[in-house]
C-alpha cells in the first residue's frame, strides 16, 4: 500500500505559501508561447531588412572575438542550410572589385548569440562575478548592437519585444538555481527583477523544493536539511515579498515536517503498523494517528476496530452501535480478515462518487464480506 499525502499535502504548503511547485513546466511553455506570438513576427521583419556593412561592424569582426563570434554564426548557418544573404563590394582606387559574403541582420542577430555565449563563459556560475574578459566582450557587443540597431531599427524593435519575456526565462532558471547561487549575488539578482520577473522566479524556486521533496519521498530530514543551510535560507527569504510572509512559509513547512516525521515514528517498521498507519491517514491526521499508535503500542485489534466502524458511522451511515457490532464481526470473521476490510473499506473511501454510491457500496461489501442473507437486514433494522 502506497502512502497517501505525504508529499502532497507539503507540495500544497509550499503552493499555498509561496508557488505552485509543479508550474515549472508549464510556466516555461507559456514563456516560450508568448515570446514566439510576440516576437517572432517583428524578427521576420527585421531580418527581411539588409544592414549595410559599415566601418564600425567590419572593425568588429577583425577583432579576435569577432572572428570567433563569426565563425560560430556562419556554423549556425551553414547547419540550417541558409548561408548569409547579404554581399559586400569593395571597389579599389584602381577600379576593380571585390565581393564577399557579409553577414545579414540573422547573422548579426547569430553574432550576437555567439558573444553571449562568450560572455557567459567568462561569468561565475556561482557568485555571478564576469571577468575582465568577459567585461571586454560585453562591450564590444553592445558597440556591434547600437551600430546594427542604427542600420536596422526593426531588429532593435524585434530584441526589446523578446527581451521581456527572455528576461522571465531568465528569471524563472535564477530560481530554479536558488540553491547555487551565493546569497549576495542571488540578492543582487532579485533587486533587479520587475514584479512579473520574481514571480516568475518563485515558481522557479518551486520547481527546485518539488524535486528535492520528491527525490527524498518528503522526509522530514529532506526539509530540515533545507532550512538548516543558511545560504539557502538567505536566497529563499530574497524571493519573499516581505519577513513576515517568509516566516509564514517556513512556520507551515516545519508544521508538515513534524507531522510528516510523527509519521514516520509511528509506522517504524512493522508492515502491520505501516498499513495501519497508511491507512488511516488517507483519512485524516488526527485519527489516523490515534489508530497507529494504537497499533504501535500494541492495541491493534481496539484501534483497527475503532477505525473500521468509524467508516461504516461515515460511509455506511450506520450508528455508533449497529457500527460497532458490524466491525467486531468483520474482524472476527476469519483469520486475516483485517487485511482484507481494511483496503476494501479505505478503497471505497477513496472513490470519487456520490455519499449515496459509497454508501451502497459499503453495503454490498458488507453483504459478501459476513456472507449471511440476513446480515444486512439485521443492521438495517437497527439503524
Amino acid at each position: 500500500m502506497r502512502q497517501f499525502g505525504q508529499g502532497d499535502r507539503l507540495k500544497s504548503a509550499i503552493a499555498q505559501t509561496f508557488a505552485d511547485p509543479d508550474g515549472y513546466i508549464a510556466a516555461k511553455d507559456s514563456i516560450a508561447e508568448a515570446a514566439k506570438q510576440i516576437a517572432a513576427p517583428l524578427y521576420r521583419k527585421a531580418y527581411a531588412n539588409p544592414v549595410h556593412f559599415s566601418e564600425t561592424l567590419e572593425g568588429i569582426l577583425n577583432t579576435p572575438a569577432g572572428k570567433q563570434a563569426l565563425q560560430h554564426a556562419e556554423q549556425l548557418a551553414a547547419n540550417e542550410q541558409v548561408p548569409f544573404q547579404q554581399l559586400f563590394v569593395n571597389v579599389a582606387d584602381n577600379g576593380s572589385a571585390t565581393v564577399k559574403r557579409v553577414p545579414d541582420t540573422r547573422g548579426w542577430d547569430y553574432i550576437k548569440r555567439a558573444m553571449d555565449d562568450m560572455i557567459d563563459g567568462q561569468t561565475d556560475s556561482i557568485t555571478k562575478k564576469v571577468t575582465n574578459e568577459g567585461r571586454i566582450l560585453a562591450v564590444l557587443k553592445n558597440k556591434m548592437l547600437g551600430e546594427v540597431d542604427r542600420l536596422n531599427p526593426d531588429y532593435k524593435a524585434a530584441r526589446q519585444a523578446f527581451a521581456g519575456q527572455a528576461q522571465l526565462d531568465d528569471a524563472l532558471e535564477a530560481g530554479r538555481d536558488v540553491f547555487k547561487a551565493s546569497p549576495e549575488a542571488f540578492k543582487r539578482t532579485v533587486v533587479g527583477m520587475t514584479d512579473a520577473q520574481k514571480a516568475s522566479a518563485r515558481v522557479g524556486a518551486a520547481e527546485t523544493l518539488r524535486a528535492q521533496i520528491d527525490a527524498t519521498g518528503a522526509t522530514n530530514n529532506a526539509v530540515l536539511r533545507i532550512f538548516s543551510k543558511p545560504q539557502q535560507v538567505r536566497n529563499l527569504q530574497a524571493l519573499f515579498e516581505t519577513p513576515e510572509k517568509f516566516a509564514e512559509f517556513r512556520k507551515t513547512i516545519f508544521a508538515e515536517a513534524r507531522k510528516r516525521a510523527t509519521y514516520q515514528a509511528v509506522k517504524g517498521n512493522s508492515t502491520t503498523v505501516r498499513q495501519a498507519a497508511d491507512m488511516a491517514d488517507a483519512g485524516g491526521l488526527q485519527e489516523g494517528l490515534e489508530l497507529a499508535k494504537g497499533v504501535a503500542t500494541g492495541r491493534p485489534i481496539n484501534a483497527t476496530l475503532q477505525w473500521v466502524g468509524s467508516r461504516l458511522k461515515m460511509l455506511g451511515g450506520f450508528t455508533p452501535e449497529v457500527a460497532n457490532s458490524v466491525a467486531k464481526q468483520l474482524m472476527a470473521s476469519e483469520p486475516g480478515a483485517a487485511r482484507s476490510v481494511l483496503s476494501n473499506i479505505q478503497r471505497i473511501e477513496q472513490m470519487q462518487v456520490s455519499a449515496e454510491q459509497k454508501r451502497q457500496a459499503v453495503q454490498a461489501f458488507l453483504s459478501r464480506a459476513l456472507a449471511i442473507g440476513g446480515g444486512m437486514a439485521t443492521a438495517e433494522n437497527a439503524r
